[in-house]
């Protein structure tokens, strides 16, 4: 009975090219089939032909999740590990590369949408096998996968090109947890794409591929803080208490594919200003801790690191940056003043934010900062040692020579 209303109100449908968004579980919650226009398009779960898909996070580990598309998968997902408060131990490659659901996306060879179905249960590792049904299958066909998005993304999607560029908001990119918005970010839970290009058929109506889901957002690591204020200069006094560390000119939306958006707001994680403020892109107030020239000494170390996440950023204008504010003083008499160190992704002349790239980062403050976050200060003011590399921990050259 309700095989055949779905069928009746896809043909219907047709005719107007709506779409239709139906569930193809017996729990309408976790698998779902978009049927497009004249209700050809979804999974037909009595087909001859079938798509077994090996899915795998750069830099996961090698456990591999069986889930049946056609029955929505067993119920014994794993939650997603969260961000309790500012990150300040490094998230494992494996947190980092956890599939929490998946959606894929099979397009012939002219571009056009055959299935697109998403998977929400059964799943909860760095890599999954999932199987899609189809009698419209062929070896030219190409596969678009997005991993930890919100449901209903693609509702009404017809093209390969429609699915890269379907955009995610900077909360569903970054703090997204069980579809709401969380306080903090959520490396477990971090949007993934990949494009498979052709099926490989294995005789019999049955075909495979394999693909890689790539990291669509980017990585800000705080390695190390120094000061190193030189002993014969007019700074031999002076001291610094870090105040906040946080996060400036973060878009507001990226593309599926992990390109940068266009026309957008940016936000920071600055608690000084309540227009555009997210929380989880700063660490707040942090517990006074100075660092400084200490007289027998050139060099002091904080010895903390902070980790954020970010959207990537090919606005030159606006470019991310991680801002460091706290109480300089010149000597032990100084009341001193709130002071500003915004640190620039850049390496040559490429100041872009990347998808799936890790800005691992060290800082030398050797002078004062600025009176503003938005502010670039001189640049004899701090030395910036920056270590490029993505998700799985390889060293990323290119861009930056």
């Amino acid at each position: 009975m309700r095989k055949s209303f779905i069928l009746a109100m896809a043909a219907m449908m047709a005719m107007t090219g709506t779409v239709l968004f139906t569930s193809c579980s017996d729990d309408d919650t976790n698998t779902y089939t978009y049927i497009f226009g004249n209700g050809s398009t979804g999974e037909d779960p009595n087909a001859s032909k079938v798509l077994t898909l090996n899915i795998t996070a750069d830099g996961a580990n090698t456990e591999v999740v069986k889930t049946d598309l056609t029955d929505g998968g067993s119920s014994n997902a794993k939650q997603a590990p969260r961000r309790v408060t500012a990150i300040t131990t490094n998230p494992s490659q494996t947190q980092e590369s956890t599939i929490n659901s998946l959606t894929i996306g099979v397009f012939g060879a002219d571009g056009n949408v055959k299935v697109i179905k998403e998977v929400r249960t059964g799943l909860g590792a760095s890599a999954a096998q999932v199987s899609v049904k189809s009698n419209r299958l062929a070896t030219t066909d190409n596969v678009l996968v997005a991993a930890n998005i919100p449901s209903g993304l693609f509702a009404g999607c017809l093209t390969a090109s429609d699915f890269k560029a379907r955009t995610l908001t900077t909360d569903q990119s970054l703090a997204w947890l069980n579809n709401a918005v969380a306080k903090e970010e959520q490396p477990g839970n971090l949007l993934m794409f990949a494009e498979i290009k052709g099926l490989t058929s294995s005789g019999n109506n049955a075909f495979t591929c394999s693909g890689v889901l790539i990291h669509a957002v980017a990585k800000v690591s705080l390695i190390s803080l120094e000061t190193a204020f030189d002993v014969n200069g007019a700074y031999n006094k002076a001291s610094f208490t870090p105040q906040q560390i946080f996060l400036w000119n973060v878009p507001s939306s990226l593309k599926i594919g992990g390109a940068a958006a266009t026309g957008l707001s940016f936000f920071h994680g600055w608690t000084g200003k309540t227009d555009l403020f997210k929380e989880y892109l700063g660490t707040g107030a942090l517990a006074a801790s100075a660092i400084g020239f200490t007289g027998n000494t050139t060099v002091s170390s904080w010895g903390k690191k902070y980790f954020f996440y970010t959207m990537p950023n090919a606005d030159t204008k606006n470019d991310t940056r991680l801002v460091i504010a706290g109480l300089f003083k010149k000597n032990a008499d100084d009341k001193g003043s709130v002071e500003y160190y915004p640190v620039r992704f850049s390496k040559g002349t490429s100041i872009k934010t990347l998808a799936n790239t890790d800005y691992q980062i060290s800082v030398v403050l050797k002078g004062e900062g600025s009176t503003d976050p938005g502010t670039i200060i001189d640049p004899s003011s701090l030395i910036v040692n920056l270590s490029v590399k993505n998700f799985a921990g390889q060293t990323v050259n290119a861009e930056y020579e």
